[in-house]
This record gives structure tokens, sequence and C-alpha cells, in this order.
């Protein structure tokens, strides 16, 4: 275990080793960076509900056994309103955009009210009907549509303005869940366009489903990192430019933290990870990590710059070799300052860097796959941001060169006031007395280290008022955490004014739910689930059900009896 004793020592040979072979050094980081960031450019996004349970976790093998049974349970609606839902154009609509989407790769059935009408034409049963109550064959088909509870808010709404066209989706993977929602879409939009050239009232279409849903979850958590992305970095720059004015206080942060983002990016894709909701928090956390890390490094670099010390016999030869800069001039500040750098702040950035390794990878407990690998990769990224930041930003600072107005300019805005008289460990700037207190500032001194003395000046003022201040508003936050409710429906995740949002209110308005509930009912002995007195006991239980949130029931016993 390293100590304050031999730590020098250790930093004089990792120094030694670091900037003499530096360019070799950077070299193979380009290299690893380049290989990792073709890696990086392939990253996916996947929110479909396989990677919230674990392979191993009971529900998951439960569902996969109903998927095996039953086959695909994700769907895909489209809706729409007529005037006239059962008129002949209206059925032709419906069966011409129902035979489109039937030919598109990913969907395996679709059920439309045309489908239903085909049916019925080709049943002698249904001609018979027709033929004994001797009226028009639609007018008995809307009748039966509208009042059979197997189509009911399903295929057609109550008032039989609304109809619904369900394909059911077999979906291998998120890039052919968004394809196909795309293709769905381009389909509505060349019928909208064919309405309008023909001169016809143009409909609104509306699309839902879970497959609509983790299309646009994907679509939405891309559209972020390719939004907030340029936006950390404009903001940095921006912050970096005002704090340290050079730019080498600019790049050298910037480079760092796109470095680390490429190498966790590439490493997350590498271990054949997928982006989702949780997983979308590891860059902005490895951006907030990595800055912090490189302003402490290069501001006390700074700093260690504007003392202008002296590096003779800072860095004593190591197994009879020197460093050929290890001289006088400018040069040899830089190295004398990394050096004090890695030395003063190196010790405290592996602690943090390790308490923070552990609050994330204490996340590995949780029984949710997304959370526990979010945890492990951001664990692992605190150490890689070290390790490259440690590494990386000395190298660049050797290559900086120290001009005596810019050190003029550092030293008056780093360095802290040469002859500071401090009584009761505070500084006033006007000399004055205040409480016993006072401190002295240079008039050169500005900014920010004005505004924290002046912090630091009332906090020690005030410190009861505001110690039982603090006391009082954390009891008031402790209270409201303890109430805190957790919130599962996915779709909160959705923006109010978002068109998924409002198509998804008009389908439920209108027809069906778009979160299906499936319930099995498996027989015992062997015995065939259609026996008619299974089915009346099946039916029994159905109607027994009074739930708010169930709005329509499809089944067996439900189908069998509207036979």
């Amino acid at each position: 275990m390293l100590n304050f004793v031999v730590m020098p020592t250790f930093l004089k040979k990792y120094i030694y080793i670091l900037l003499r072979y530096k360019i070799a050094i950077l070299c193979c980081i380009v290299a690893v960076t380049a290989f990792l960031g073709y890696y990086a450019t392939r990253m996916r996004t996947d929110n479909s509900i396989e990677i919230w349970l674990s392979n191993d976790d009971e529900d998951m093998a439960y569902y996969r056994s109903f998927l095996d049974k039953f086959g695909d349970e994700e769907f895909l609606v489209v809706a729409f309103s007529a005037v006239d839902m059962f008129s002949p154009n209206c059925i032709r609509e419906i069966n011409t955009l129902a035979e489109k989407m039937k030919k598109l790769d990913g969907v395996r059935s679709v059920a439309s009210l045309a489908e239903v009408f085909k049916d019925k034409v080709a049943s002698p049963h249904f001609k018979e009907i027709v033929h004994r109550q001797n009226h028009p064959f639609l007018a008995l088909f809307k009748r039966q549509m509208t009042t059979d509870p197997a189509y009911q808010k399903t295929l057609i709404s109550k008032d039989g303005k609304t109809t619904a066209i369900v394909a059911v989706v077999k979906c291998v993977g998120p890039e052919s869940r968004k394809q196909l929602v795309a293709e769905v879409k381009y389909l509505l939009t060349d019928m909208v366009e064919k309405q309008k050239a023909a001169g016809n009232k143009v409909r609104t279409y509306h699309v839902a489903g879970p497959s609509v849903v983790n299309a646009e979850l994907d679509r939405m958590s891309k559209q972020d990192m390719a939004r907030l992305t340029p936006l950390m970095f404009g903001l940095s720059v921006i912050v970096l430019g005002c704090l340290f004015r050079r730019a080498s206080g600019v790049l050298i942060p910037v480079i760092t933290v796109g470095v680390c983002f490429v190498w966790v990016t590439g490493c997350f894709v590498l271990f054949g990870q997928t982006m989702n909701m949780i997983s979308n928090m590891l860059l902005p956390l490895t951006f907030i990590v990595s800055l912090a890390t490189s302003i402490h490094l290069i501001s006390h670099y700074y700093h260690e710059q504007a003392t202008d010390q002296d590096c003779h016999n800072q860095l004593e030869p190591q197994d009879g070799r020197v460093f050929a800069c290890a001289s006088t001039g400018s040069e040899s500040r830089n190295i004398a300052a990394i050096s004090h750098t890695l030395r003063h702040v190196g010790v405290p950035i592996l602690m943090t860097t390790i308490t923070t390794a552990i609050g994330f990878l204490s996340l590995v407990t949780s029984n949710i796959p997304p959370v526990r690998v979010t945890g492990l990769f951001m664990g692992g990224c605190a150490v890689l941001t070290f390790i490259v930041s440690m590494t990386m930003i000395p190298i660049l600072l050797s290559f900086v060169p120290l001009g005596d107005r810019i050190w003029l300019n550092i030293r008056k805005r780093f360095c802290l006031p040469r002859t500071p008289q401090i009584a009761d460990g505070v500084l006033s700037s006007s000399g004055s007395k205040r409480g016993g207190t006072v401190m002295v500032l240079e008039e050169e001194e500005r900014g920010i280290s004005t505004v924290l003395d002046i912090l630091w000046y009332f906090i020690t003022r005030h410190r009861n008022g505001i110690l039982l201040s603090t006391l009082l508003v954390g009891a008031v936050f402790v209270f409201f955490t303890l109430r805190i409710q957790v919130e599962s429906d996915i779709m909160a995740s959705f923006p109010e004014n978002s068109h998924i949002t409002r198509d998804n209110a008009f389908i439920e308005k209108h027809l069906m739910g778009l979160l299906p509930v499936e319930i099995v009912a498996d027989t015992v002995n062997g015995a065939s689930i259609l026996q008619p007195n299974v089915l009346k006991n099946l039916w029994s239980e159905i109607q027994s059900f009074s739930l708010a949130f169930l709005l329509t029931f499809v089944s067996t016993a439900v189908a069998l009896k509207s036979v």
C-alpha cells in the first residue's frame, strides 16, 4: 500500500516513464480509441420488455413458456374514425390497408373489419340469416359487429364509428421493430396522400401498441443522446474557457472527456450490451466524472506553475537516468508543476475514484438487469476515467509552452494573496474588523475567489442559524422522501403533447386498452378447454372480473358465446 513517504519516489518513477515514452503512450491511446470507437459507432438501443427481466427469473421463464404456447403477444394497432364505417368504400379502404400490412416483414397476422366481413360473406350461416330476415347485408353485418362482445371495442367501437386494424408482430430485435413501425407509418402517409389527390376527406390515423411504444422509446433514447452530448460538450467549453482562459485549459479536458466517452461506449458494445432508459445515464455520468477529474488536475497544475518554484533537484535521477529537460527554463517548470500536481491531488482523486466506484458497484445487487449492468459499467468507468486522466493529462500538459505574460495572468488569477492578514482564520477585503474577524485581499483578486471569500465570511458569522435551517429543511425533505411513490406506467415516459400519447388516448377511449393482461386458464387431468361446462365456468369467471382498468375481454369463451 502506498504511503506519503514512498509516494514521491513512486511519482518520480511514474512521471519519468510517462514523459520519457509519451509519444509511444499517446500512440497506444490513439490505437485503443480507434479500436473502441469502431464498436462505439455500432451502439444499439433496446427498451423491450425482455431486457428488464433476468434470464433465470421465474417471471421471464413463465413469459417465454406463454410465448411458446400461444405465440407472439406483441401487437400494433392502426385506428381511425368515419361517419359511415360500414359503407363499401370504408370496408374497401380497411381491406386495402390490412392487405398491405400483411406483406410487411415481422407481421404474423392481421385482424380487421374487412377480414370479418369476408368471413361473413363466405359463411352459409350468415347468408341464411340474411335471407331469413330479409335485411340488407351491410345492415345486418353492422348490427352483429356492434353487438357482438367478440368484436366490440376490439375491432369496432360501440357507436360503430371507429375501427381498429390489429397486427400481431413477431419482432426479432429493436431494429426490426423500428423498421416495421416506420413502414406502417409510411403506408398511412401514402394513404393520406392518395386521399388528398383524389379530393376525398383526409382521415386521421392513430398508431399505437407495444411495438410502437418500444420503437418510440428507442427513438427518444437515441435522440436524447444526440441532443445532450453536443450540449454537454458545448457548455463545458464555455465553462472551461471562463475558468482557465487558455486554449490548453479547454482542449485538454475536452480531449480527455472524449477519449473516456469512446472507451466506455466501445467497451459497453464490446460486451454485448444495448442502451436503454437506464443505461442512457452512463454517458452523462462518464462526462461528469471525467470532466471533474480533468478540472482538478489542470487547475492545480496552473496553480503550481503560478507559484514559480525552482525545478532544480525536484526530479532526481532514477537508476542513473536523467530527464533531458530537467535543467532550466519553462519546460523544467512544466515538469516540476506536473510532479507537484500528481503528488498533491493524485491520492485524493484516487480515493474519490474508489468511493465513486464502490457507490455505483452497489447497484449490482439490483434484480433489474439494466440497473445492474449500468452500475457495473459505471464502477468500471470511474476506474477507467482515473487511468485515462492520470495518463493523458500529464502527457498533454508537457507539450504546453509557458509564456511569461500568460504565466503572470495565471498567477494573478490562481495564486493566493502575497501578504494576507489573517485573524480568526477568515480574511476581510476591507481590512476593517467585523465582530473580531478581519480579512485582507489584494486589489487584483476578483471573480470567483471574492465570491467564495464572501460566502465563507457569511457562513462563519451565521453558522448556528445556517445549521439549524439545514436541519429543518433536511427534516422536511426526509418527510417527503418517505412518501415517494413509484410509477411503473411506461406511458408516463412520454410527454402529454406527444403524438404517441394522443394516439394511445384516442384508441383507449374509443376501442381497446393497449397494455394487455394475459390470464391463462389450464385444465387438469388432460380435459379439453372446449368442453361446454368448462367454457361455462370460464365465462362466469370472466364476468366476475370488475377491475376498473380492464376495458374489454378477448377469450375463447367470449368468442363461443357470440356464436
